[in-house]
């Protein structure tokens, strides 16, 4: 039996997806009618504020929404823009964290295998923002930076071309996540490394987490 509560609930629900689904569009048209600039990502970031006061996670219902309707390229376009125009911090930090933690689970179980290229970039730009951003491990719990961890144990799975003359951005976006391991502590670092990077297929990846280690031991 739906309670006028949940019944009130519903129709906010289906609101805020009717106007994240204009904002989209928006977007969107914005993208087709300009070249990428930092005055396109001006007039982006300005649309999403006037959506929304708190910017921050009007966006991550902008990832949800493009990861539900399986727009791999969408996504891609406002993980960029996650990347080049939001500084974060504290509960804002977790939020966006969890939202790309789950953003890798469903990248990977649901939509590697169909659409790979666009998945691989994916990564790249989701470890680029990690990168770029150490609080959105730092905030991270137990249980989350577990979490993230059995992603990135499946991303090391994956095979890609061992000729480096074709461009991997799942090449790029491991070494990222190499990068980043000592953002998860020194103990965790060295598991992943060591668990998941040491004994990988491409002896070109074997020699980053080697580095990594070295470098962190010194």
């Amino acid at each position: 039996m739906v309670t006028f509560c949940n019944y009130i609930n519903m129709l906010d629900t289906i609101l805020k997806m009717t106007n994240i689904q204009e904002l989209n569009n928006k977007i969107k048209d914005l993208q087709k009618s300009k070249a990428y600039s930092v005055e396109l990502l001006e007039e982006i970031e300005s649309e999403i504020k006037n959506w929304n006061k708190n910017e921050e996670l009007t966006i991550l219902d902008l990832i949800k929404l493009n990861l539900f309707r399986s727009d791999i390229k969408s996504l891609n376009s406002i993980l960029g823009i996650l990347y080049s125009t939001y500084n974060f911090d504290g509960e804002i930090e977790e939020k966006v964290s969890i939202e790309l933690i789950n953003t890798l689970n469903i990248l990977t179980d649901t939509h590697h295998e169909i659409d790979k290229q666009n998945v691989e970039y994916s990564y790249y730009l989701i470890f680029d923002i990690y990168f770029h951003n150490p609080g959105l491990i730092e905030e991270l719990n137990s249980k989350q930076v577990n979490d993230l961890t059995k992603e990135i144990k499946k991303i090391s799975k994956l095979e890609y071309s061992i000729d480096k003359s074709k461009d991997s951005d799942l090449l790029i976006a491991i070494q990222k996540i190499i990068d980043l391991t000592y953002y998860f502590g020194k103990d965790k670092a060295e598991v992943i490394l060591k668990s998941y990077f040491l004994t990988h297929f491409d002896d070109f990846v074997k020699d980053c987490a080697e580095i990594e280690l070295k470098r962190n031991c010194a």
